[in-house]
């Protein structure tokens, strides 16, 4: 979405708008929160209401990467996911490879991610599969 409302009721241009103001839907009126990327412009997107993230404010670039890996191991002739949600963890594998028994867990970042971000999922995954990358 390219434009959203102010607190005061302006239309204000995602290009134009601040990181910390507060945007609603000119239609519904719901919150919005202002994206933006590395690859991507500005954009506003709906506020989630405690639902796990999905794909749907992924990047093209992301996708068509995570398309590649899946026919991949599928020429393969193994078992694959994307976007599979282990409940255990609350997290959802970009593409998840089953083979030989084992779960194989591949997230695939295109935007950048802190450090402490990435032992996390890492930590998470390693939960549900001994095999993270």
């Amino acid at each position: 979405m390219k434009v959203a409302l102010t607190e005061t009721g302006k239309l204000v241009k995602a290009a134009t708008a601040i990181a910390k103001g507060r945007y609603y839907c000119p239609q519904c009126h719901r919150p919005l929160r202002l994206c933006a990327g590395r690859y991507r412009n500005k954009y506003f997107a709906h506020v989630a209401e405690n639902k796990p993230k999905l794909g749907s404010e992924e990047s093209r670039r992301h996708k068509i990467g995570k398309t590649r890996l899946r026919d991949y191991f599928m020429k393969l002739g193994l078992e694959v996911q994307t976007e599979y949600y282990f409940p255990g963890i609350k997290r959802r594998g970009d593409v998840v490879v089953r083979a030989h028994g084992e779960i194989y867990v591949i997230e695939y970042q295109c935007s950048p991610i802190t450090v402490s971000e990435i032992r996390q999922r890492t930590y998470d995954y390693q939960q549900v599969s001994k095999h993270v990358y």
